[in-house]
């Protein structure tokens, strides 16, 4: 197939094999949207020498344009807010996208079109999680409390563990900067 060589390392320099290997990549649901040409087309006039790119090269571009955005490298999760004691976050919908990375807790609209709330680690007191929910003790700055979040997720052991994957790399990376 075509799109095996052009991911295998070899040079795309024929539009056909490029626009076969592009289509591959195509969310399902927007592949009716826009032809594959139209695709691929755009993509030449971000990138004129795309063509003749191996996927080595394809996959360090793709990187480099990624790794700078703030949520590059997140792991994500949506949940749904059980409660918020004191409801310090009433203000939050009750179905949200958490994302955590080496900077803390981000918590989005469910579309991810709006940043609602970020926390670091330090301000992430204790959490406990079970297989489908999770409770964060989070200090708050604004109020110079703490309160205490609940969350249900499929994911909440997966959360916690990321949780905790994240604070023991910053304690151990702790001074060797």
């Amino acid at each position: 197939m075509a799109m095996d060589s052009a991911l295998q390392g070899e040079a795309t320099a024929d539009p056909r094999v490029l626009r076969e290997a592009v289509g591959n990549y195509i969310p399902p649901g927007w592949r009716g949207k826009v032809d594959v040409r139209t695709w691929t087309d755009e993509l030449v006039k971000l990138w004129p020498d795309l063509i003749s790119k191996d996927r080595h090269e394809l996959e360090i571009m793709f990187v480099e344009q990624c790794r700078d955005r703030p949520m590059y490298g997140s792991h994500f999760f949506y949940a749904t807010k059980v409660q918020c004691v004191p409801d310090l976050m009433a203000n939050l919908p009750k179905q949200l996208l958490l994302a955590f990375n080496a900077d803390g807790m981000h918590i989005f609209s469910v579309n991810r079109k709006e940043l609602l709330q970020q926390y670091s680690y330090a301000d992430v007191h204790s959490w406990r999680g079970t297989r489908r929910q999770v409770s964060l003790t989070i200090w708050d700055q604004d109020t110079d409390s703490v309160f205490e979040l609940a969350l249900k997720t499929q994911q909440a052991q997966d959360m916690a563990a990321i949780i905790l994957d994240h604070i023991n790399a910053i304690m151990n990376n702790n001074g060797k900067n």
